[in-house]
């Protein structure tokens, strides 16, 4: 066994503790019940953005995945077209979204180590998305960057600006 093959043979090991480790977000820090909005370090109010809500999470059809590089800028999706230009898609897959009420965001990226996902938030004009992260826990395997994607809708219409925040989540080291 070569180094290349080692390191091939440990990342599905690594992307097991990795998401075995983190905490969705919303979930309670201790594992117990859902965090509440007063516990919840990453909301709008204590983000200070204003009258944002958050985004509607989105899973894509079988068959269809992102199309676009990671580290791209996000993507704001407003119909059909622009659906076929982002996806890559078996058959004729349809994305199910009713582009009249609402436009989906994509974001493909390379989460940092202490990277947990994010959080998408929406004002009607500007669409915030919130890298959610922690400290390593001592039994973290050795941290590496994880593709993510993540896909949301927000209501159709208006014009929007992206902006960046970050969000710090409670250490757990169960």
């Amino acid at each position: 066994m070569n180094a290349t093959t080692g390191f091939a043979l440990m990342i599905p090991l690594v992307l097991a503790c990795v998401f075995a480790c983190a905490k969705p977000h919303g979930a309670a820090l201790d594992g117990s019940a859902a965090a509440t909005p007063e516990s919840d370090p990453c909301t709008a109010a204590k983000l200070s953005l204003g009258a944002a809500t958050p985004a509607t999470d989105w899973k894509a059809p079988d068959g269809c995945v992102p199309s676009g590089s990671t580290g791209a800028p996000p993507t704001l999706v407003r119909n059909d077209a622009e659906f076929s230009a982002a996806f890559s898609c078996t058959g004729n897959t349809m994305p199910g979204i009713d582009f009249s009420k609402n436009a989906l965001v994509i974001e493909n990226k390379m989460l940092s180590p202490a990277g947990v996902g994010s959080s998408v938030f929406d004002d009607g004009k500007t669409i915030t998305i919130v890298d959610l992260f922690r400290d390593n826990c001592p039994s973290d395997p050795i941290p590496m960057p994880i593709a993510h994607t993540r896909t949301v809708l927000v209501p159709a219409g208006g014009e929007r600006t992206f902006a960046k925040s970050t969000c710090k989540l409670a250490k757990s080291c169960d």
